[in-house]
């Protein structure tokens, strides 16, 4: 198990702290949370929860849900993550998650993964109200090929979507959907009823409009394990990913309406597998354009093309990301990222990618001294010849979990309008 989940006998009780804005921190930035050690990896994923209202309001409520006065009392991992917002929304210095990390029995010092983290803490919170949030389902299906129209379907929840890293995240979300053929000549064929033959058949997962979730977490699966040498690495090749997310191909022929999703945080991993460091994007307004990195106690802004120069990862092609960006452009007239300034600034990454390699060495030091790596055109966007060619994180860096919103959920989410509908 990734951290023990202690349930005492007596509950904690705080006070109720509503926050009903789409900014808990007014015109400061973004709460900062202290890193114990090696808790960077809970940092990231708390901040892209903690940046949507509504994650903030339903874990900011009291002990007792008001439909249902016989509930017992919040969880010891809601009591928890209630103080940790609590103390973000209302603090003016940085925040330490220590009494959280204490209160679930997280070893502060032991580098877990911040994927896995959030999977296991959202059952331990016990809301339902919480997890409906990110929870969505699929169908899982078996199709006969032999014409006999025999079948079986399933439907299976997830909080989370794991997919294997592809050029673009359409081909990995396209290979998650791809059917697998199981063939009775090669002994995996599929026996509809017990004791009857094998057939060959179809097998795969299909998703369903009407099951996705308001919030939608990808998680790359950057780390693999290689049995032939059982050792893990990391996998740092790239994986171009939108800003605003069409899942209409990957649903039912008849599901293209209600599919769209806006991208509102990411958390980045830098370094190789066992010493790495985690931090992330987050984007608090998904109707603006105004990113935040959040690196522990470090706050700053981050225009859309650093945010994306860091997250994709490896080497960069300039001709996919202008398609990508220019393709964001005609789904989201608001983007206020010039595609032809992200083009310019890869390509000079690409130039001078090797350079860049001998300098930086990933780790503790790497990540110690990283801003000296950080590309001077964060400061001068015109300096192309001169900035460094990656971005914040360095070589290693990589989009290691994506969050996006669901349009039509906006109003639910963060209390403002549905684009679409505003149009």
């Amino acid at each position: 198990m990734l951290f023990r989940i202690i349930i005492p006998s007596r509950q904690l009780v705080c006070a109720t702290l509503l926050v009903l804005s789409t900014s808990a921190y007014g015109n400061r930035p973004p709460p900062a949370l202290q890193n114990l050690g090696n808790t960077c990896y809970l940092n990231a994923q708390i901040q892209c929860a903690y940046h949507i209202p509504q994650v903030r309001n339903i874990v900011l409520q009291s002990d007792h849900d008001g439909d249902n006065k016989d509930q017992p009392s919040s969880s010891t991992a809601h009591t928890a993550l209630r103080d940790l917002f609590r103390d973000m929304s209302t603090s003016t210095t940085t925040t330490s998650p220590r009494a959280f990390c204490q209160a679930l029995g997280i070893p502060i010092w032991q580098q877990q993964d911040s994927q896995e983290f959030w999977k296991l803490l959202l059952p331990a919170v016990q809301s339902s109200a919480l997890s409906d949030l990110y929870q969505g389902a699929y169908q899982d299906y078996i199709v006969a090929l032999d014409g006999s129209q025999r079948e079986r379907r399933k439907e299976e929840a997830f909080l989370d979507l794991s997919l294997d890293v592809q050029p673009t995240l359409e081909e990995a979300l396209t290979q998650l959907v791809q059917p697998e053929l199981l063939k009775a000549t090669e002994g995996n064929g599929w026996r509809p009823e017990k004791g009857a033959p094998a057939i060959d058949a179809q097998k795969g997962i299909q998703l369903q409009s009407a099951s996705l979730p308001p919030i939608l977490q990808l998680h790359l699966k950057r780390f693999h394990f290689d049995w032939n040498t059982e050792t893990t690495t990391k996998i740092n090749a790239p994986c171009v990913f939108p800003v605003v997310l069409n899942l209409g191909q990957f649903c039912g022929a008849d599901e293209k309406d209600d599919v769209f999703y806006d991208l509102q945080g990411i958390v980045v991993h830098v370094g190789e597998y066992g010493e790495g460091h985690y931090y992330a994007y987050v984007r608090p307004d998904v109707q603006s354009n105004v990113w935040y990195r959040c690196n522990d106690d470090v706050i700053e802004s981050a225009d859309l093309k650093h945010v994306l120069c860091d997250s994709y990862g490896g080497q960069q092609q300039p001709s996919i990301i202008q398609q990508r960006l220019l393709q964001n452009e005609q789904d989201d007239s608001s983007s206020s990222s010039s595609s032809s300034d992200v083009v310019k600034e890869v390509e000079t990454m690409m130039a001078k990618q090797d350079d860049i390699k001998k300098l930086a060495k990933p780790g503790f030091w790497r990540r110690l001294i990283g801003n000296l790596f950080v590309s001077s055109s964060e400061n001068d966007d015109n300096d192309y010849d001169t900035s460094p060619t990656f971005g914040f994180g360095g070589p290693t860096s990589s989009a290691y979990v994506l969050q996006y919103v669901r349009r039509s959920a906006l109003p639910r989410l963060y209390g403002i309008m549905d684009r679409d509908e505003a149009s």
